[in-house]
């Protein structure tokens, strides 16, 4: 299942995801929630009804990252171990496959993956709550698209700048090694 993204040509409307396997499909259900979404509105007699975007050749869609590849792959020596950090929203180890690289001054050049605790950015190769040796990871031959290629302001497969940018992270291209 991919995750596509609907954008209107009125900036402030916030953009619509939905979840299929292909564009046209995507087109289909977005129209039929969209559609349901607008008689809803009228059946509640709401008073911006007009100020309500339409599906028109202005609307864009584009594929973009799915939410359960943000912090994958996850070892699962334990139940702390995929505790969710209250600060920011996310695992208190992950895989890293990315750097600052001073040899030539670029922020994201792609490593060798391994293991490291979110907060402190420091490498750890064993669980920190059981002391389980944390497991290997391999890139996947055929990794989830839309994969994030960029530097340390632009993402080189969506154009977007990195803070707004929705493809999948560098490490959804990794698994556990089997």
């Amino acid at each position: 299942m991919k995750r596509w993204r609907f954008e209107f040509h009125a900036s402030y409307e916030e953009p619509q995801y939905v979840d299929a396997e292909t564009e046209e499909q995507a087109w289909a259900v977005f129209r039929k929630n969209w559609d349901g979404y607008i008689e809803s509105a009228k059946a509640a007699e709401r008073d911006n009804i007009d100020e309500i975007p339409r599906i028109d050749d202005k609307t864009k869609i584009r594929e973009v990252g799915l939410e359960a590849l943000k912090w994958s792959p996850r070892p699962t020596c334990c139940d702390q171990i995929n505790k969710i950090e209250r600060f920011r929203d996310g695992p208190i180890i992950s895989l890293n496959v990315s750097r600052y690289n001073e040899t030539t001054g670029d922020y994201f050049s792609l490593i060798d993956p391994h293991w490291v605790i979110r907060k402190t950015g420091d490498e750890i190769s064993f669980c920190p709550f059981c002391g389980t040796k944390l497991p290997e990871v391999e890139r996947m031959e055929e990794p989830p698209q839309p994969l994030w290629d960029g530097d340390d302001d632009y993402c080189g497969t969506c154009d977007e700048r990195n803070m707004c940018c929705e493809c999948n992270p560098p490490w959804a291209a990794y698994r556990i090694k089997k």
